[in-house]
């Protein structure tokens, strides 16, 4: 776990106890986003006991932000949205983990992924540091227009996670 990040890991993983006894690696890594998670090669033909790594960006110049720019609510989010992948991907076979690749590498699709991924996130009582995190880096950040896009397209906008969790009740 990195030390930056360890109490806000902490209480995102709080979130999600089906994860308790997962095996989750948390390390820096250049990536095109703020975050990223995917499953070991080794373990993605486990059914059980898989690996999972959690990827934060540590180039400022791959988004023009990086996670320690936000508020302490916001890395929650953030964190909890990788912990959304990893719950997710703990119940995929190695034949859905390879349809969901396919899938991600589709543009419209990546964007169904993410909001669905977003969705999980806030049922997993995680709206409020969510729509913090939309919202900085959408209103308040010096995120590039690029990054700011990709975030408007693929992901859920501040106001439609406020519309989910009334909608759903989850406030």
């Amino acid at each position: 776990m990195l030390n930056a990040f360890e109490l806000q890991t902490l209480i995102a993983l709080s979130y999600y106890p089906e994860l308790l006894n997962e095996h989750i690696r948390f390390t820096y890594a250049r990536i095109n986003g703020t975050a990223q998670t995917t499953v070991t090669f080794g373990s993605i033909f486990k059914k059980i006991d898989k690996q999972y790594i959690v990827f934060i960006n540590d180039d400022i110049k791959k988004t023009g932000l990086l996670l320690t720019d936000a508020s302490f609510d916001a890395q929650v989010a953030v964190l909890g949205h990788e912990l959304a992948h990893v719950a997710d991907f703990k119940t995929r076979s190695f034949f859905d983990m390879i349809w969901w690749g396919l899938n991600y590498l589709v543009v419209k699709q990546r964007a169904k992924i993410e909001t669905r991924t977003d969705k999980s996130t806030i049922r997993h009582g995680l709206g409020w540091p969510l729509y913090f995190w939309s919202d900085f880096v959408l209103n308040h950040s010096k995120a590039s227009e690029r990054y700011k896009r990709i975030r408007e397209t693929k992901y859920m906008k501040p106001n439609e996670i406020l519309e989910y969790m009334k909608k759903h009740k989850l406030e």
